[in-house]
């Protein structure tokens, strides 16, 4: 997953390996991804799920686009019903259908990215 900058989510160990759920493939260099955790959090931006017998997070609050370069191996699949509930979390937080965020909200704009 590579060393990350800010509130971002860095691997563990020497190469920063963490799971990543494929949410969307867009070709076949890059996709939608979100970074797994055990650190189980009570709140709208994770989602539990049991992977590999554990049970997990999903960090939706950490979805992004990734290269495929990035991925060393599958490591398995979820349920098709936790990928339904993932993907609707994401749809309701990115669309505020359900107010979930309201209270970090802050009007839209655009801004300049940096490297690090």
């Amino acid at each position: 997953m590579g060393s990350n900058i800010g509130d971002e989510e860095n691997g563990k160990g020497v190469v920063h390996s963490r799971p990543i759920l494929v949410v969307k493939k867009f070709n076949k260099n890059i996709f939608w991804g979100i970074p797994l955790t055990t650190q189980i959090k009570e709140n709208p931006y994770y989602h539990k799920i049991v992977f590999q017998g554990k049970e997990q997070c999903a960090m939706i609050s950490q979805l992004r686009l990734w290269d495929a370069k990035r991925l060393s191996s599958q490591m398995g699949q979820i349920t098709q019903k936790s990928m339904t509930e993932i993907q609707q979390r994401i749809v309701d937080i990115v669309l505020d259908q359900k107010g979930i965020g309201r209270e970090n909200y802050s009007a839209p704009s655009c801004e300049r990215a940096s490297d690090g």
